[in-house]
């Protein structure tokens, strides 16, 4: 883990109250923190992006919600009616959704040259990713209604 994780877990969950408040128009819930060896999802819609720079180690930023959560933002987005979208525009909207937060993340943390990869987004039955740096992942997990979203980081 990076030295200030606890500082940057504080702007992680300060992006996320940001984005979801101006793509959603909802402040989230926040209902806690947990650290786990890897990360494993059942039926979710999920988004990664990989981050790295000179000045810190690589990581990496997720998030994984139900596809009705994911219609849902999707639907606040673009001003569509959830019913109509498509697995295609789901994947779309996760990828869209973790680049705010990895884009907002990356401005709060300061971490300047910092490069962020393209979004890569997977809607599956059940998956699981480890982190290749072999370091734990930070579950962050929050409440918009009575669905959850989840940010897994690990830096």
């Amino acid at each position: 883990m990076f030295d200030d994780t606890e500082d940057l877990l504080e702007k992680l969950e300060q992006s996320i109250h940001e984005v979801l408040q101006s793509t959603i128009w909802q402040d989230p819930i926040y209902l806690g923190i947990e650290e786990v060896p890897s990360f494993s999802v059942s039926n979710k819609v999920t988004g990664l992006i990989r981050f790295h720079g000179s000045e810190h180690p690589d990581g990496m930023i997720g998030i994984s919600m139900s596809k009705a959560f994911t219609a849902f933002v999707v639907s606040k987005i673009t001003g569509l009616p959830e019913d109509d979208f498509t697995e295609d525009d789901l994947l779309d909207g996760a990828a869209e959704l973790t680049n705010m937060i990895a884009g907002r993340f990356k401005s709060s943390a300061n971490f300047g040259s910092t490069s962020l990869s393209p979004p890569v987004a997977i809607i599956g039955t059940q998956f699981r990713a480890i982190w290749k740096t072999r370091r734990s992942t930070i579950i962050l997990t929050f409440q918009v209604d009575n669905e959850l979203l989840q940010v897994h980081a690990s830096f």
